[in-house]
């Protein structure tokens, strides 16, 4: 891969994949940090909200906003693995 980012370097002289240019690993985006920075405020608000779906009448409101609070609680939870057990149990294991 080095020889062929090296082909790209000589190539081209503007412009392009250059070795260390773009934002550093790591390094904060700036714009992401205006925006939540700017929205802080309605955090407390939009958490009440998703709270008080919850005792939704309608089953799909209050189960999309359960699921909302445990992917920001607990984080969305990986890939489902499901497997037929002998004794027909099936065992569902979140990976993450």
């Amino acid at each position: 891969m080095n020889n062929e980012l090296e082909k790209i370097e000589t190539k081209t002289k503007h412009g392009g994949r250059r070795v260390g240019s773009g934002r550093k690993r790591g390094s904060p985006n700036k714009v992401a940090k205006d925006i939540r920075e700017a929205l802080a405020s309605y955090s407390p608000a939009a958490q009440a909200k998703l709270v008080a779906l919850l005792d939704s009448e309608d089953d799909r409101i209050a189960l999309a906003a359960a699921k909302e609070i445990l992917d920001r609680v607990h984080g969305k939870a990986g890939a489902i693995i499901e497997t037929d057990k002998d004794d027909g149990r099936i065992e569902i294991v979140f990976t993450s």
